[in-house]
């Protein structure tokens, strides 16, 4: 079963709304499992009002994690702050990098589709992160910080599928809050075309729609909270993208 990593060096770019928004359609018909590995837990938080009793750090310490149902086919293995300081706790382990490959094997056998919210830098968390992971998406907005953020991305993962995980690969790249009336939208993705990426940018953009932001502050994902949103069907659209896009790289 495949695991999807969402990651970006640059905050802000709609990495979290695209882990809970793509798992939700995903859970429209697979028992779908969120992962968040962030240690400012927007992931968790979204979903939880209070702090959870035990996060994701128990995964790095050997321990199974009960998942949280959040509704139908959708479950969640949280984080929170404390995760800060599970990288002293780890650092010097033999084989560190693998502590989350080794956890999430479980979960592989009861879910069908595991996505995992990365931290917005490059620590030994996100390095445990990537090298679970089979893909990665990598979600931006139409500005210059995040298309540096691809370019530190693929460095990462370069290294990574040379020395640790050679499975790996990169799924795309999803432009999230695009607005098209915006002449800096298409420079954005001309730029990222003539960078050799226009194979990677995935069809489907994540419009700027109100009803994500709204949906988000009634802790709901776009399905619930409006499915007829452009927002909804935005997402619908990139979740079939995707998995289309796995199925494919799966044949190869």
């Amino acid at each position: 079963m495949p695991i999807i990593s969402l990651m970006n060096q640059k905050g802000g770019v709609g990495k979290t709304t695209t882990t809970i928004n793509l798992a939700a359609q995903s859970a429209i018909k697979n028992r779908t499992l969120m992962v968040d590995v962030d240690n400012q837990a927007n992931l968790t938080k979204q979903f939880l009002s209070e702090e959870p009793e035990k996060t994701v750090e128990e995964l790095f310490h050997g321990r199974y994690l009960e998942p949280i149902e959040i509704k139908k086919n959708l479950f969640l293995l949280p984080s929170s702050l404390e995760l800060t300081g599970i990288e002293n706790k780890i650092a010097d382990k033999i084989s560190r990098e693998f502590f989350l490959k080794k956890a999430l094997k479980k979960y592989q056998e009861e879910f069908d589709n595991i996505f995992i919210d990365c931290p917005p830098n490059v620590n030994l968390v996100t390095i445990n992160a990537l090298t679970a992971s089979d893909h990665i998406i990598c979600p931006i907005i139409a500005d210059a910080f995040s298309v540096e953020g691809i370019e530190g991305m693929i460095s990462v993962c370069s290294l990574l599928k040379e020395q640790v995980n050679p499975d790996l690969n990169i799924l795309g790249i999803v432009v999230t809050q695009y607005d098209e009336r915006l002449s800096i939208s298409k420079h954005i993705l001309k730029d990222l075309e003539d960078r050799g990426w226009a194979d990677d940018i995935f069809k489907t953009k994540v419009r700027v729609n109100t009803a994500i932001r709204q949906g988000q502050y009634y802790r709901k994902d776009i399905f619930q909270y409006d499915r007829k949103s452009h927002g909804a069907m935005d997402y619908a659209k990139l979740g079939q993208e995707v998995m289309k896009r796995i199925n494919n790289y799966q044949k190869l």
